[in-house]
């Protein structure tokens, strides 16, 4: 169901509808960003980053999704099980994977 809410890379009001490829989250057209998608895993990801870290990711990202066309789409999401790779601390390299997917 489509719905309108702030953009969780600039904040100001995007449209957005529910998807679940490639994960569940949501698909959004925001008049800066363009359009993007972002599965819940990479949302939760960003707001518990610190401030500092999430201004400079969603900005990164936003610039990102500003490059989506006709053909690609720029989707971050939760890693993979095969992405998950560890430090040998418990703790995953990869919390947040951002890429171009086919439209």
């Amino acid at each position: 169901m489509p719905g309108v809410e702030p953009c969780p890379l600039c904040n100001r009001p995007a449209s957005y509808t529910e998807m679940r490829h490639p994960a569940k989250g949501k698909r959004f057209d925001c008049v800066e960003c363009t359009q993007f998608a972002i599965d819940e895993v990479a949302d939760t990801a960003i707001m518990e980053m610190v401030e500092i870290s999430r201004s400079e990711f969603k900005a990164k990202a936003s610039r990102h999704a500003k490059e989506s066309g006709p053909n690609r789409l720029w989707v971050l999401r939760g890693p993979k099980s095969d992405e998950l790779g560890g430090d040998g601390h418990g703790v995953a390299r990869t919390t947040i994977v951002g890429e171009w997917i086919p439209r």
